[in-house]
């Protein structure tokens, strides 16, 4: 697969959450680029149902170009070859090699195909996407496979949230003046 031909694999499934057997068997007619979606046909799903996944825009803008020459049969990803096959996890390792990512991190997670659907969970959650949402594009039944397992978030994340707490605790003008007691509203 050439170089943009991976970019648009990886940022798709980033985008999507696809899974790797779902992309394999996408093709062009899987593709509305007017609408912004992509269909999974049923047989092709984990669920065994049609499901239909909204791409972004400038997604849809960079893809046309590249299935612009394909028939509407035709494999939307595999290069020359009949469909992805196990060296995408080689062209996935040399290319984070390249973008220096390490595959595997220093407590024994790997970065393999599956992980690019927890970058978008990841990334969703960071957008600050309702989790709800989140568990509907990854398309999981259960809100914790989510949030629990394909949500990840970090100690900068962490901190700007307690951070935010501070504020509440900032005394106003209006507060120091009049304070509030009970139920009724008298100064």
């Amino acid at each position: 697969m050439s170089g943009q031909e991976r970019y648009l694999l990886y940022r798709l499934a980033i985008e999507t959450g696809l899974r790797a057997n779902e992309i394999r068997s996408l093709t062009k007619a899987s593709f509305d680029l007017v609408c912004c979606t992509v269909t999974v046909v049923a047989g092709s799903s984990k669920r065994r149902r049609r499901d239909v996944q909204i791409i972004s825009e400038s997604l849809a803008s960079e893809l046309e170009p590249f299935l612009a020459t394909k028939v509407p049969a035709a494999k939307a990803f595999g290069g020359r070859y009949k469909s992805l096959t196990v060296n995408t996890a080689d062209v996935l390792k040399e290319d984070l090699a390249e973008a220096g990512i390490l595959y595997e991190d220093e407590i024994g997670r790997v970065f393999d195909f599956h992980a690019l659907r927890g970058q978008c969970a990841t990334l969703l959650a960071r957008r600050g996407v309702h989790p709800k949402i989140a568990q509907s594009i990854l398309r999981h039944s259960d809100i914790n496979l989510t949030m629990n397992v394909y949500t990840r978030t970090d100690q900068e994340q962490k901190a700007s949230a307690v951070t935010g707490l501070s504020d509440l605790f900032v005394a106003t003008e209006e507060s120091i003046s009049e304070p509030k007691t009970g139920t009724d509203d008298r100064a």
